[in-house]
């Protein structure tokens, strides 16, 4: 099974295996947002907002 990252990532989230606690946990990087963005985004659309957004950077 794997799981889709809660992150604030608007282009990329990580994936992994199962939640909680375990010896190891092994994940790769996805091109999509994390769930809690998808969320933020679908609720602005919903209500009409105007928005631009993107991923910080760092230097």
């Amino acid at each position: 099974m794997f799981v889709k990252n809660s992150s604030c990532g608007v282009y990329i989230t990580s994936v992994g295996g199962d939640p909680g606690k375990s010896k190891e946990f092994h994940h790769s990087h996805a091109q999509e947002p994390g769930v809690f963005m998808e969320e933020i985004i679908k609720e602005l659309k919903r209500r009409g907002v105007e928005f631009e957004i993107e991923d910080a950077r760092m230097q």
